[in-house]
């Protein structure tokens, strides 16, 4: 009984060093229009001692509002995936014109098809508000419980997902996190985060 004990004392101590540590890789997309919580994902992500890497379909991307322009560290079609433990959608621009959010990565087959082989191989995502509708046409959303903008209810089902409800918490469904309201709900969407990679973990 002792040695189980000290086993798993030994496993919960890798595993805090793992999700608080360098060995973390977190890949974050930065869409067009970007929502100025990105920052705030990019900088929690950060202080938990994550490896962020920024990406992107443009080397530059512009802001949803203020800001300048930032620049991402690897472009999408050079993106290995299973380099990666974690894929975050940044939020963007969405109430201005909800039909045209992250329109750029909808109609980029190597941005879907980034979602689609990060899902086969089991590496959490994370998607908060429109950002959902990117998961739903990668088709990755099939039988997933899901929050999301309300106004995509339709991709969303038509995706399979079961929606939950809008201005909820962040869900957490196997390997997908989703979240709405990013500034109110910040600090439980990245524990959400934190939480789905120690759930999947321990799994393994």
């Amino acid at each position: 009984m002792k040695k189980k004990l000290i086993l798993v004392v030994i496993i919960l101590l890798l595993l805090s060093s793992f999700l608080y540590g360098d060995d973390v890789k977190a890949l974050v997309i930065i869409p067009y229009r970007y929502g100025a919580n990105s920052f705030l994902f990019i900088e929690k992500l950060q202080e938990m001692g994550w490896e962020i890497t920024t990406t992107g379909l443009t080397s530059s991307v512009q802001p949803c509002f203020w800001g300048e322009a930032l620049s991402v560290d690897i472009l999408i079609p050079s993106v290995t995936i299973t380099d990666y433990d974690c894929l975050v959608l940044c939020p963007a621009q969405s109430y201005a014109s909800p039909s045209t959010a992250y329109n750029a990565i909808l109609n980029s087959t190597d941005a879907l098809n980034l979602f689609v082989d990060a899902n086969d191989n089991n590496i959490v995502i994370f998607a908060t508000c429109a950002g959902v509708r990117v998961l739903a046409a990668a088709d990755i959303l099939n039988g997933v419980n899901i929050t999301g903008k309300d106004y995509y209810i339709n991709e969303y089902t038509a995706a399979g997902a079961n929606f939950l409800g809008a201005q909820i918490p962040a869900v957490i469904d196997g390997n997908i996190v989703t979240s709405t309201r990013g500034q109110y709900y910040w600090q439980q969407n990245i524990e959400a985060i934190r939480t789905a990679m120690e759930n999947l973990i321990s799994a393994r």
